[in-house]
């Protein structure tokens, strides 16, 4: 669109000869619609000739051509069309000589757009608790704000085209070139992204005769696989695209005007990005449990911690108030066989979410008191296959795969951790 093409319109014989002798005082060039059509919620456009200019819309425009002949030949190799899409061109002269000469009629196009411009909005990884500020490495951290990114067409003169849409989109909703790349400070901890671009959709704007469409990227999830101890850092993605991202299947593409000159056409297809999304802050977590010591006659708290190292130590995690289990999840075995069948003692916990939660780092988990002569050792441990982050390297073989677990011993007082040793006189 609005780049030049060739009219010819001539005076011609019975046997198409041209008639050079032909100088009309009342030819005319007409134009109209034919893909898309007002009507159809098409826009209009304007065709320019050396002579002049005429809207083009549903019905027949026409414009007076008569000056521009010569030879019995109107020529003009400069002309414009600014819109996209297909237009009917036809040549008339109503009053030659007082006979009117047959109208003619021929379709012209499809103009295309001359390039795009992409624009994206601003989106957000979501956080381990949401609203939050972080998340744990090893999880997968999807999209709180999708990725949009609005295409918009223009045609070689640099103005927006309002019938690129509908059938004549030619642009594909897959932004399959598309790749993720950390820019965070120096860390140990790796990136791995999810592309799923069965997510990718227009979502029905393209659809529209308004030249432009917003594609959303939805099912994308980046993780940052631990390697090793490592202190919180704030994780930093840019999402990149290739030029054949932003190319349709016409060869219209994605342009920036590198040398500000404003020919965009003389530019070469463009990748584009969106850089610096930011993932907050990315916490190396594990879940502990801690061994209970007590009298059978009394219920005994377990510590069930989220944790995260700090830089230096292990300490709960006291913003997290959203990790939870399901009770299926947890197993709790005794050496005698009778405190957990017998329900001698049940555990309760204290904060309510699938079947249990932490709150400020801590699930309040609580057994109740078997009752005196029921001692034993029960035994809890949890499955984590759905909660991979809280995993952590328990048997200190450099990998973070174990699950933790803990002794829940009733009929024996835990010392004090200051004494190392008592005897008694």
């Amino acid at each position: 669109a609005a780049r030049p093409f060739t009219v010819r319109v001539s005076g011609q014989c019975a046997n198409g000869d041209v008639t050079p002798n032909y100088q009309p005082s009342a030819a005319e060039i007409g134009s109209a619609l034919r893909t898309p059509t007002q009507s159809g919620g098409g826009a209009s456009g304007v065709l320019t000739v050396t002579t002049g200019s005429v809207a083009v819309a549903d019905s027949i425009g026409w414009l007076d051509v008569s000056a521009g002949f010569s030879s019995g030949v109107f020529k003009d190799d400069a002309a414009r069309y600014s819109e996209v899409g297909v237009i009917d061109l036809y040549a008339r002269d109503a009053n030659y000589y007082g006979h009117d000469l047959v109208q003619v009629t021929t379709p012209v196009g499809r103009f295309i757009p001359g390039y795009f411009e992409v624009v994206a909005n601003a989106p957000k990884w979501d956080t381990h608790c949401s609203p939050g500020t972080f998340s744990y490495m090893d999880e997968e951290i999807k999209y709180e704000a999708v990725p949009e990114i609005t295409v918009s067409a223009f045609n070689a003169a640099g103005e927006p085209v309002k019938n690129y849409g509908k059938d004549l989109w030619k642009l594909s909703e897959k932004r399959s070139g598309r790749s993720y790349t950390d820019v965070s400070s120096t860390v140990s901890a790796t990136l791995e992204r999810s592309i799923d671009l069965l997510a990718d959709t227009w979502g029905d704007s393209e659809k529209n005769y308004d030249g432009e469409a917003t594609n959303t990227l939805g099912g994308d999830s980046i993780l940052y696989r631990r390697s090793a101890l490592e202190a919180p850092f704030e994780g930093l993605v840019d999402l990149s695209f290739t030029a054949a991202d932003f190319t349709d299947a016409d060869d219209a593409c994605y342009r920036i005007d590198s040398d500000n000159d404003g020919d965009l056409l003389e530019e070469a297809c463009s990748a584009f990005s969106i850089e610096s999304i930011s993932a907050k802050e990315l916490r190396f977590g594990r879940l502990n449990l801690v061994n209970a010591y007590g009298p059978e006659t009394e219920s005994l708290p377990l510590p069930w911690l989220a944790e995260y190292y700090d830089g230096t130590n292990f300490i709960t995690n006291t913003d997290d108030s959203c990790s939870a289990w399901l009770a299926t999840e947890v197993e709790y075995l005794d050496s005698k066989g009778e405190l957990i069948d017998l329900g001698q003692t049940v555990a309760s916990y204290a904060h309510s979410g699938t079947d249990f939660r932490v709150s400020n780092g801590d699930a309040g988990v609580t057994m109740s008191a078997p009752g005196a002569g029921n001692t034993g050792v029960v035994n809890v441990s949890v499955d984590l296959t759905a909660a991979p982050y809280f995993k952590f390297d328990w048997d200190g073989d450099g990998s973070f795969e174990e699950e933790p677990s803990a002794n829940i011993v009733f009929g024996q007082f835990r010392s004090n951790d200051k004494v190392i040793f008592q005897r008694q006189w």
